[in-house]
């Protein structure tokens, strides 16, 4: 059920890019990244469910994004 929520989660992300930056956004998959990163990832999406912690969240995304675009570049 984990994995439903984050799959939701990433499709609402592209969508809402997609809406604001137009046609012309690169789309970024992120899912091998959290793959090998899945424990960070549930303890962090875990953190911000129950204490808010939002911030921790944004910047772990971030730097997930970082990542894979070095990765691709």
């Amino acid at each position: 059920m984990k994995w439903a929520m984050a799959i939701m989660e990433r499709v609402l992300v592209a969508m809402i890019l997609r809406e604001i930056l137009g046609e012309s956004i690169s789309l970024v998959c992120l899912s091998e990244f959290w793959y090998y990163n899945e424990n960070g990832y549930f303890d962090l999406l875990r953190s911000t469910q129950y204490s808010g912690g939002y911030e921790r969240w944004i910047k772990h995304f971030v730097r997930a994004i970082g990542e894979v675009c070095r990765m691709l570049g």
